[in-house]
């Protein structure tokens, strides 16, 4: 062999050795966080966190732990899978008696729903890729990937990742796919993406904020809280001018019935008095009255109302703001 093509071949395997251990070390820290997800009874998490193992480093025996985990799920259709998956592994006498049980009651029970074959589960995964939903492709990518190992699903975990933010991660998928031996077309774009993440990493992809429909509209016009108090203000002057012109009337009253010049005197007095207040009470409503009118008329009371949905499971989640 040439010694320039032997010295190519000792990079390239150095370098496959390399991504091979780089990929093992970060499948053992999911391995790690499955184990203590499934000891805090969350199988959820557990399962994505297999499914992530799996992917980075595709193990016999992490087969047989997302079989148990769909199990506990109750996803009884795709732990038979996983099960056949790492029959086919063979494996030891023990562990294949395990598998073969597990799949034999998994079949005594019906699913309740059918569970989404591969192909659906990549379909899934390219409408959520093409709504801008990453975090949410990449476990169905994963996931697709242990049901059914096939080359290209690797890359399009590491396209994902990249949309993510996550370059090197994407990187170990990347050069997992390139230990497939992919067509050329194929291993130039993983080699030239490795290349991109490694220099000028991509910016993070955010997903699309939901929809926000903005109605601007007048707000009632007792919302008007200074026109309230000139219209209050009003009130209270009006009352008293009333109260005060009873009164008056009342002195005019004693007056008339006074049995003396002075008494008399003073009632009228007091009459006048009480007469003068009322006018100017009166004269105080009618001002403040009329301020607030005006208020009412001219005021800006324009608010501005949002409404945002926000797509979930069930279908929608309306969240409204503004004055209602």
């Amino acid at each position: 062999m040439p010694r320039i093509a032997l010295a190519t071949a000792l990079l390239l395997a150095a370098s496959a050795a390399a991504a091979r251990a780089d990929a093992t070390q970060e499948a053992a820290k999911h391995v790690e966080a499955a184990s203590a997800a499934h000891g805090a009874g969350n199988f959820a998490a557990a399962r994505l966190e297999l499914i992530a193992a799996y992917a980075l480093d595709p193990q016999p025996d992490l087969l047989f732990a997302l079989g148990q985990v769909h199990v506990k799920l109750g996803i009884c259709p795709i732990a038979v899978v996983l099960y056949e998956r790492f029959l086919t592994t063979k494996p030891a006498e023990g562990p294949r008696a395990a598998a073969t049980e597990a799949i034999a009651m998994c079949r005594a029970q019906p699913p309740a729903v059918a569970a989404p074959t591969p192909a659906e589960r990549l379909e899934r995964a390219t409408g959520l890729h093409r709504d801008g939903k990453y975090a949410d492709a990449l476990p169905e990518l994963m996931l697709a990937y242990a049901l059914d190992p096939r080359p290209e699903v690797l890359y399009a975990i590491g396209q994902v990742e990249v949309k993510l933010g996550h370059c090197p991660r994407a990187v170990l998928f990347y050069e997992r796919f390139l230990g497939t031996s992919p067509p050329e077309g194929a291993a130039d774009a993983a080699t030239e993406a490795i290349e991109i993440c490694r220099t000028s990493p991509p910016p993070v992809a955010t997903e699309p904020k939901p929809p926000v429909v903005v109605a601007t509209g007048r707000a009632p016009w007792y919302t008007d809280k200074l026109g309230d108090a000139l219209a209050g203000g009003a009130l209270a002057l009006g009352i008293g001018a009333a109260v005060a012109y009873g009164a008056a009337r009342g002195a005019l009253a004693d007056a008339d019935g006074a049995a003396t010049y002075d008494a008399h005197a003073a009632a009228v007095d007091r009459a006048h008095d009480r007469r003068s207040l009322a006018l100017g009470l009166g004269v105080g409503a009618a001002a403040l009255g009329t301020v607030a009118v005006y208020r009412f008329l001219t005021a800006d009371r324009t608010e501005t109302r949002a409404i945002t949905l926000t797509p979930t499971a069930g279908g929608a989640a309306v969240f409204l703001g503004g004055r209602w």
